[in-house]
C-alpha cells in the first residue's frame, strides 16, 4: 500500500510537471521551464521519506494494545512499537521498506524522464484533437445549407 501511494503521488507530480510543458517546436510556448525536477530533488524526497518511515516504525503502540486488550500486557510477544509488530513475521521489515522506498524513487525518476520525453508529442496530439473538435463544432453551429 505504501509503495502504491508513493508511486502514485510521485507519478502524479511528475506527470503534472511534464504535461504542463509545451511542445519544443511551438513558438507559443517559449516560456516553458524544465520538465524534470532539479537534480537531487528525488534523492532529497527519498531521504525525507526514509526519515518519516523510521519515525513511523518507532511509534509506541504498546499502550494502545493494552487499552484494546488488557490481557495483552502480560503477553511477552506484545508489540511495543510499530516495528515490533511488523518484524514479528519478517525480521527485515524495516530494511525491506527502506529498499522499497529507494526502488520507488528510482522508478519515479525514470517515469518522470519518460513523461518528459513523451509530453511534447502528447501535447501536440491534444492540441490537434482540440482543433479538430472545434472545427467539427463550427460546422455544426453553421446554418444549414438552403434547400
Amino acid at each position: 500500500m505504501l509503495r502504491k501511494l508513493i508511486l502514485t503521488a510521485g507519478l502524479a507530480a511528475a506527470a503534472t510537471a511534464a504535461s504542463a510543458q509545451p511542445p519544443r517546436d511551438d513558438p507559443r510556448y517559449d516560456r516553458a521551464g524544465p520538465p524534470l525536477p532539479p537534480p537531487g530533488e528525488l534523492a532529497r524526497a527519498r531521504d525525507s521519506l526514509d526519515r518519516v518511515l523510521d519515525a513511523l516504525m518507532d511509534v509506541r503502540i504498546g499502550p494502545v494494545v493494552d487499552a484494546l486488550d488488557p490481557g495483552a500486557r502480560y503477553d511477552p510477544y506484545r508489540p511495543e512499537t510499530v516495528e515490533d509488530l511488523t518484524t514479528r513475521n519478517d525480521p527485515y521489515a524495516r530494511q525491506r521498506l527502506h529498499a522499497e522506498v529507494g526502488r520507488t524513487a528510482a522508478g519515479i525518476g525514470a517515469a518522470a524522464r519518460e513523461v518528459a520525453i513523451l509530453a511534447p508529442a502528447l501535447r501536440r496530439s491534444i492540441d490537434d484533437a482540440r482543433r479538430r473538435m472545434a472545427d467539427a463544432m463550427r460546422s455544426y453551429d453553421a446554418p444549414p445549407p438552403p434547400r
